[in-house]
C-alpha cells in the first residue's frame, strides 16, 4: 500500500505485509501505540476480516507496560471487514479506552478470522497532539502473529549510527499473556561474531519494550553502532510462551518498518566475546585547507585492523593504525577543479571497527588563501598635504575586500580565510631590515611553511591563518624594479615563491599589475615603465612554465602618487581575485552539468 500520493507518481509513503493462508480464531500483535509528543504523534488500526456467512464476535485484550489488561469486544458482520482505530477507542464510561498507552493486543474471536495491525505516524495535530495530521509520514503493516512461542528470532536489528549516515533505533515488543511472570534472555548477535545477552522480566499479563540504545546498559553501550540479529526465548525451570515483534525506525522517525519473529525449535548460543568498545576520543587535527591533503590521527581504543574511514561519506583508506587500536591516521581526500572542492565548513568523519560504525568529530575544511606582496597587498595609499606626501593605509586593503566577498559566497561562506602578508617597502630578491623583510623569496618560505616572521609586524590586522593554503596570490616585484634590480633576476625570485607553493599543494596566482601611473604632485612616472613591461612579460611565461594562475590588475583607480591605488581600486582588486578564485575552486566536478 502507497499513501501521500504524489501526481503521477508513486506516493512517498507505504507498507507491505505477507498475507496469510488460513483464517484462526486468535491473533496476537505486540506492538501497538496512541501517543505522542512535540515531534511526533502514533496512531494504530487493528483491520479484522470475516469471511464467514455468520457475524463474527471478536474481543480484543490489550496489555500494557506495567498495568492492568483492558478488554473490548466488537461484532464483525458476514463477509465484511471491521476497523478498530484504537486511539478512539471508548471505555464504557465514555473516556478513552487506551489515552497514549503503548500496547499488545490478543483478538479472540468465535469464528475463524484474519487480522492485520498498521501504525501511521507523523506531525501532531493542534488540537490533539497524540494524533497525527494527514497525510502521514510514514507507517507500517504486520500480519498477525499465530501463538505464542518459547523461542523467536530476528535477523535484522541495527542501533545508533549507521554507515549510511542515518540513525536507527531497534524495538523489540514483548507481550507476556499468561497469569505467570517470565523472564526472557536476548541474545544480540553481530556481524563479527561477538555478541552481548540481556534478559528482561515481563509481569503476568503485559507488555515489555526491550529497547538497546545507549545509556542503558554497559552491553548496549556496546551495540551502538552495529548490526544484529536477536535471538529471544523464555528461560527459568519451566520457560513459558511469549509473543515477539521487532519495530525500527531511523532518522527521528522520517522512516520505519515492523515484522513479527521467526519462531525457533532448536537451542541458541550466546556468542563468546562481547564486541569491541571502539571509541574515538580526539582528532588532530581539527581544520584544514579546502585542497585536502591533511594527514589526521584519531586516537581512542578498540580500533582494529581492517578500519574503514569515511570523510563526507567518501571512503578513504587508513595508513595505520597502532598495535593494541589507540590510534588511526589517514589522509584527507585531495581536491582539484577536476574533482570539485565541495562546500567549506564542517565535513563529518566516520569510521568501521571491528563491525562498530561511529562518528569521529567533523574535519572543518576552510578556503585558505595567502595574499602575499608589499605595499599594494598591505593596503597603502599615500596623499598629499601641504605638498608633502603622507603614508596612509586605507580601510579595506584588497586581501579583507576579498575576504569578505568569499564569505559572502555560500560555498565558502565563514569558512573563507584571507591572510594579508603585505609588507610595505618589500623587495623579492634583496632584504629591507628597515622594514624587517630578510626578502620576499624568503619570508614567502615561512609564510608556505607556518613559520613565525611571516607577517608584517607593524599594527598587522587580525590574521585568520591555516597552512598549507589553498591558494597564494604573489604580487610582488615594483619595488625591486625601481631600485634598478633587473627584471629577470625578481622573475628568479618569483620563480622560488612559485615552486615553493606548488610544492605545499598550493594553487598559485601570479598578479601582472597593470595599473601605475603618474605622480600628480612631481608629474613624474611612478615605475619605469619598460621594466614593468619586461617584467610582466616574464611573469606572463612563468606561470605557463610552471602551470599556474595567472591574472592582470589593469583599470585600477589610483592614489595621487600613481604607484598605490584608492580604496576604490583596492576595492576593484579584491573584486578581480574574487572572480579568479571562484572559477579555479569549482564546487563540483568538471564534468557534473548540474550543480546542486
Amino acid at each position: 500500500m502507497y499513501f501521500d500520493p504524489a501526481p503521477g507518481a508513486f506516493a512517498r509513503s507505504g507498507h507491505a505485509a505477507l498475507g496469510v493462508t488460513s483464517a484462526r480464531p486468535a491473533w496476537y500483535f505486540a506492538e501497538g501505540f496512541t501517543g505522542g509528543n512535540a515531534t511526533i504523534a502514533f496512531e494504530t488500526f487493528l483491520l479484522i476480516g470475516n469471511d464467514n456467512p455468520q457475524p463474527a464476535t471478536v474481543t480484543a485484550t490489550f496489555y500494557r507496560d506495567g498495568a492492568a489488561p483492558l478488554s473490548k469486544t466488537y461484532t464483525v458482520l458476514p463477509r465484511s471487514r471491521f476497523n478498530v482505530w484504537t486511539d478512539q477507542e471508548r471505555a464504557g464510561d465514555g473516556t478513552l479506552l487506551l489515552p497514549s498507552t503503548a500496547f499488545s493486543v490478543k483478538l479472540e474471536s468465535d469464528l475463524p478470522i484474519v487480522a492485520e495491525r498498521a501504525m501511521y505516524w507523523g506531525t501532531p495535530s493542534s488540537a490533539n497532539a497524540t494524533t497525527p495530521v494527514y497525510p502521514w509520514a510514514e507507517g507500517h503493516v504486520v500480519g498477525g502473529i499465530e501463538q505464542p512461542e518459547t523461542r523467536w528470532a530476528f535477523a535484522e536489528g541495527r542501533q545508533g549510527l549507521d554507515r549510511s549516515g542515518s540513525t536507527f533505533d531497534s524495538f523489540f515488543l514483548l507481550v507476556n499473556p499468561n497469569s505467570t511472570d517470565i523472564e526472557v534472555r536476548a541474545i544480540f548477535a553481530t556481524e563479527d561474531g561477538t555478541g552481548v545477552s540481556s534478559t528482561i522480566p515481563i509481569k503476568a499479563n503485559s507488555r515489555a519494550n526491550l529497547w538497546p540504545a545507549a545509556g542503558i546498559s554497559p552491553s548496549f553501550d556496546l551495540l551502538q553502532g552495529r548490526r544484529f540479529a536477536v535471538f529471544l526465548e523464555s528461560v527459568g525451570s519451566a520457560p513459558l510462551p511469549f509473543v515477539a515483534e521487532r519495530a525500527m525506525y531511523w532518522n527521528g522517525f522520517s522512516g520505519g518498518h515492523a515484522n513479527g519473529g521467526t519462531a525457533w525449535t532448536g537451542a541458541f548460543t550466546v556468542p563468546g566475546a562481547a564486541p569491541a568498545n571502539v571509541q574515538v576520543q580526539s582528532m588532530t587535527p581539527g581544520s584544514g585547507r579546502l585542497s585536502g591533503g591533511a594527514v589526521v590521527t584519531l586516537t581512542g581504543q578498540g580500533f582494529g585492523g581492517g578500519t574503514e574511514v569515511y570523510v563526507g561519506g567518501e571512503r578513504v583508506n587508513p595508513s595505520s593504525v597502532t598495535v593494541g587500536g589507540s590510534s588511526v591516521t589517514f589522509t584527507m581526500p585531495t581536491r582539484t577543479p577536476q574533482t570539485g572542492f565541495g562546500a567549506a565548513g564542517p565535513i563529518p568523519v566516520a569510521l568501521i571497527s571491528n563491525g562498530r560504525y561511529l562518528r569521529a568529530p567533523d574535519f572543518t575544511r576552510y578556503l585558505s588563501v595567502l595574499a602575499f606582496g608589499d605595499s599594494l597587498t598591505w593596503g597603502v595609499s599615500n596623499v598629499y598635504i601641504g605638498g608633502l606626501k603622507v603614508p596612509m593605509n586605507v580601510q579595506r586593503p584588497y586581501p579583507l575586500e576579498l575576504k569578505t566577498r568569499l564569505q559572502g559566497n555560500r560555498q565558502f561562506g565563514p569558512y573563507a580565510l584571507v591572510s594579508n602578508a603585505g609588507v610595505p617597502g618589500e623587495f623579492v630578491t634583496i632584504d629591507n631590515l628597515q622594514v624587517g623583510s630578510p626578502g620576499g623569496a624568503v619570508r614567502y618560505n615561512r609564510c608556505s611553511r607556518g613559520q613565525a616572521n611571516c607577517f608584517f609586524s607593524q599594527g598587522a590586522e587580525p590574521r585568520d591563518y591555516v597552512t598549507p593554503h589553498d591558494l597564494a596570490i604573489i604580487l610582488e616585484g615594483v619595488n625591486d624594479l625601481n631600485a634598478q634590480i633587473a627584471p629577470s633576476s625578481v622573475r628568479n625570485g618569483v620563480r622560488s615563491m612559485t615552486v615553493e607553493g606548488k610544492a605545499a599543494g598550493a594553487q598559485v596566482l601570479l598578479v601582472r599589475f597593470e595599473s601605475y601611473g603618474v605622480d600628480e604632485q612631481t608629474g613624474a612616472e611612478a615605475t619605469y615603465r619598460d621594466r614593468v613591461r619586461a617584467y610582466n612579460d616574464l611573469l606572463d611565461a612563468l606561470a605557463v612554465e610552471q602551470g599556474v594562475l595567472r591574472e592582470r590588475f589593469a583599470g585600477i583607480d589610483m592614489g595621487p602618487d600613481g604607484l598605490h591605488p584608492n580604496q576604490i581600486g583596492y576595492d576593484e582588486m579584491a573584486a578581480i581575485a574574487y572572480d579568479k578564485i571562484r572559477s579555479a575552486f569549482p564546487r563540483c566536478s568538471a564534468g557534473l552539468a548540474n550543480c546542486p
